[in-house]
Parts: C-alpha cells; structure tokens; sequence
C-alpha cells in the first residue's frame, strides 16, 4: 500500500514539476504585451499583426524578452516585436521572419538586442531616435531594404552583428551622433563605419545577395523574385519554371 502510495506521489510530483516548467515560458500571440521579464516558449509561430502595432509589444520598460528560440513568422506586414518609448527593454534569443519590420524600437535609452535572427523583412532591425542601444551579435539577413536601420539613434554600439545579403543597405544610419560599432560583418552601408574603418564594417560578408532567399545568388539566379531552388528552366528561356 505504501509502496503505491510512494509512487503516486512521485509521479504527482514530476506532473508538478513538468508543468511548472511549461508555466515558465509564454506561448507567443498577436497583441501580446511584454509588462516583465518574459520568455517564450521553444517553436515556430505564424502570427501576422493586421493592427500594424507589433506583434509582440513592450508595455513597460526594464524588462527583458527572452525568445528562447522561438520564431515568429509573419505575412510581410506589421511589426514583429516592437517598443515605444519605454527605457531598459531587452531583447534575446528572438528569431523574427517576413515582417515589414522585424525589431522596432522607438525612443528610449538603454536598450540591448542580443543574439537575434532577423530575416526577410522589410527593414529587420529599426532604431527611431532610440539612444544608448547595444546592439550584439545579431544576424539580420535578406531583408528588402535595410538590414539595420539607425534613423536618428545616438550613441549606439554595434558590435559582432552580421548584416549580410540585404538588398539595399546591410546597415544604415542616417542623422544621428555618437554611433560606433567594432567587429560586424557587412557588404553594403550608408553613413556606417566600423570604428577605425573608412567605410562599412570591419568584416565583409561569407554570403550573397539572395533576393528571393532560395539559396541561389541573385547574380546568377535565373528567376530573382520568385523562389526557386532548383533552377530548373524546361523550356531553356534562361528564365525559370514558375
């Protein structure tokens, strides 16, 4: 009888156990406010902002959002994480695709972003008049426009971020002052360069501009806006099948 007993209890208490490690992190949702420090839970989320106001918005400041791996994945419009004036938010381990803008950050000071994954969007990491914003070891890859879009931010510090294979600008920062970064990696800037550098980043790019993100390199892609892997091209037009 007690040994039952025992190992019902045992197994009560790997029930407790388990869901309060689920209970630790948040399933991720559209219009979700960030007002303390929170995780997401592990997974791939297709969650598109039809309010234009961030998927994921910072409703408070001094709080941390750690992605943990998630990934959120939208239709090519909206926000995917986005704050508005709150100081001291921090954003890790988030993995934002197919936003218009992946990671937003409006006003305040004292943000950090790290280790992010930012892709396919239309400008993947937007600083608007934000100061004091530590930008580290993000990868920000085949967006529209800019991969890192420093637009009126101050004394901003990027260092370590890879900013490859977008189609306009890797980084650009226009207006602003006191802006530095050490040790990124990109191809294309405006107004940006690497603290002793005289024009981009301290490392060049390992890979290619890929408009349509097939893997193939727009120089020689036989279909650039449309994905299309194989290349194949049955009827031999130089253009491939759609």
């Amino acid at each position: 009888m007690n040994r039952y007993w025992n190992l019902g209890l045992e197994a009560l208490v790997f029930l407790m156990c388990v869901g309060a490690a689920n209970a630790a992190c948040v399933i991720p949702f559209d219009g979700m406010k960030v007002t303390g420090d929170t995780e997401l839970c592990p997974g791939m989320y297709n969650l598109s902002d039809p309010g234009l106001d961030g998927v994921i918005a910072f409703d408070a400041g001094n709080v941390t959002l750690n992605g943990n791996n998630a990934v959120l994945i939208g239709d090519g419009k909206g926000i995917g994480i986005t704050n508005d004036g709150h100081d001291a938010v921090r954003i890790k381990n988030c993995t934002v695709r197919g936003y218009d803008r992946g990671i937003s950050l409006a006003g305040g000071l004292y943000h950090q972003l790290v280790y992010n994954s930012v892709e396919e969007c239309t400008i993947g990491i937007f600083l608007d008049s934000a100061a004091r914003t530590d930008l580290i070891a993000n990868t920000v890859r085949y967006c529209l426009y800019d991969g890192i879009y420093l637009n009126q931010a101050s004394s901003a510090t990027l260092t370590g971020n890879d900013a490859c294979a977008n189609i306009e600008w890797d980084i650009n920062a226009f207006g602003g002052m006191n802006n530095k970064g050490s040790q990124n990696r990109c191809n294309v800037s405006k107004g940006w360069n690497d603290t002793g550098v005289a024009k981009g980043c301290e490392y060049s790019c390992a890979v290619c501009k890929d408009y349509d993100a097939d893997g193939v390199c727009d120089g020689t892609d036989n279909c650039q806006f449309i994905d299309n892997p194989t290349q194949s091209d049955s009827d031999g037009d130089k253009v491939g099948d759609l």
